[in-house]
């Protein structure tokens, strides 16, 4: 969460804030909750999508494909003492 944001007064840094929980990776709903409890600022979710677009705040969902997530799984799931060989032969 916002490290400085209950000290400062949201206009003033509006665009910093928005940054900060935006990279912090918040969800659009959770932005505005936050910004509702720690700042008294009330914006509906049409308003905060706009706001991060004048900002050039975006969330590109690439989908990947189904090989390269399969592979980067069981990359994580090898470890000590595991055997899924069988499992993560993808072709």
């Amino acid at each position: 969460m916002c490290v400085f944001c209950a000290f400062v007064n949201f206009d003033s840094y509006q665009r910093r804030i928005l940054e900060e929980y935006f990279y912090d990776g918040f969800q659009h709903t959770s932005i505005i909750r936050f910004l509702r409890e720690y700042h008294s600022v009330d914006i509906s979710l049409r308003t905060l999508y706009r706001r991060l677009a004048d900002y050039g705040l975006r969330r590109r969902m690439q989908p990947s494909p189904f090989p390269q997530v399969w592979n980067a799984i069981c990359v994580e799931l090898r470890g000590p003492g595991i055997s899924i060989s069988h499992v993560c032969d993808f072709e």
